[in-house]
């Protein structure tokens, strides 16, 4: 049976949407097709996939690709049509009135995240915008067959009967497979791994490394949000202890956490960074490494056991947690070993994609 995954936000080859979903229905029986944005870099395998013209500017990706999108559509004779960006909700209530199957996967609280785009306008502004977009969304949702989210909280914003909770675990299988890459010296690491953005507390991480009692490297793994930005990180005296090492292909990044000492992520306190629940945590802890986290409360009662928390805003107190942990190796290294069996025990992709494999079943009536 085909079935189609439809972006215009995120790469082809992205981590939720090609490895875990798109790879889980191959297993499954079914023949999938992902409809996204041009890369020449992009060999996928098992699925076909049909790209879409490249567009940087933000409004030509906001009003044309999902244009383009929807007549690429028509080529595929999928029976199914499984969506991930909300620029593309119309798109999936036309699909509808076709007659098609849609599922709308909505990976973050979107009504949230519209209340921290200060490229918007003002607080009122974007509270009216929030207001309007949450009411478009649930409006909209009444059309679709069926809902995923990530986390309860985003699900509670659907209807329950309709919703299921995918969540971002790690695949343990592909973690498994990569050995720990050797170490270039012997300085402890500290290692980031994902977009690298001023949201996502980098400043504030590379600042802590100036404070920190013991020599130390951090490592970044991932695309810069702008080349303005990473070259305003440049001037920061942390910087000189900063090794940035560019994107790293899919699963390979796994021998660089292997081989670091402590993981870190570091968000801002923002609507809907304070509710996530993301990949990356983990990640680090299917890799044996103990956790420096933003103080959620949410965090908190996920990783506790594994995690020292910090306000994301205070490069002082990212230092003394690093300290902390560099002044107490055997607890750092027991940390990270009590990390892996919590997260091999209860958090894995293996155990999403059966339910995934089921909604869909569901959603098929087959």
């Amino acid at each position: 049976m085909k079935v189609c995954h439809l972006t215009t936000a995120h790469r082809p080859g992205d981590v939720r949407i090609y490895h875990k979903e798109c790879q889980s229905l191959v297993k499954g029986g079914y023949d999938v097709i992902l409809i996204a944005p041009k890369d020449d870099s992009f060999k996928p395998e098992s699925i076909k996939y049909i790209p879409l013209k490249k567009r940087n500017n933000r409004l030509s990706r906001l009003f044309f690709s999902p244009v383009e999108l929807f007549f690429k559509t028509f080529k595929t004779k999928a029976k199914l049509f499984h969506f991930h960006d909300p620029e593309l909700i119309p798109i999936g209530v036309m699909l509808k009135l076709f007659g098609k199957k849609v599922i709308y996967d909505a990976h973050e609280n979107y009504s949230g995240q519209i209340l921290a785009k200060h490229w918007l306008g003002n607080k009122f502004i974007r509270k009216s915008i929030s207001l309007i977009f949450r009411f478009f969304e649930k409006v909209s949702s009444l059309f679709f067959n069926g809902i995923i989210t990530v986390t309860p909280e985003i699900a509670r914003l659907f209807q329950e009967k309709k919703t299921t909770v995918i969540s971002n675990y790690p695949i343990l299988s592909v973690i498994d497979d990569y050995k720990p890459d050797k170490k270039l010296n012997e300085k402890p690491v500290i290692i980031f791994s994902g977009g690298i953005d001023r949201m996502r507390g980098i400043r504030e991480i590379i600042q802590a490394m100036d404070g920190l009692d013991k020599d130390a490297e951090l490592r970044l793994m991932g695309p810069w949000e702008s080349d303005e930005f990473k070259e305003e990180c440049k001037t920061l005296q942390g910087w000189t202890k900063v090794v940035d090492m560019g994107v790293i292909p899919f699963g390979e990044h796994y021998k660089y956490m292997k081989m670091a000492d402590i993981g870190i992520i570091n968000y801002y306190p923002l609507p809907n960074h304070v509710d996530a629940l993301p990949n990356k945590p983990f990640e680090y802890m299917a890799c044996y490494l103990p956790l420096i986290m933003s103080n959620f409360d949410k965090w908190k009662d996920y990783f506790n056991d594994v995690a020292l928390f910090v306000d994301p805003m205070n490069a002082s107190e990212i230092s003394a947690a690093v300290n902390k942990y560099l002044d107490n190796p055997e607890e750092m290294k027991s940390t990270g070993s009590r990390a892996n069996e919590i997260v091999m025990k209860n958090y894995s992709w293996e155990s999403e994609q059966k339910k995934l494999l089921a909604f869909y079943k569901n959603v098929l009536k087959v």
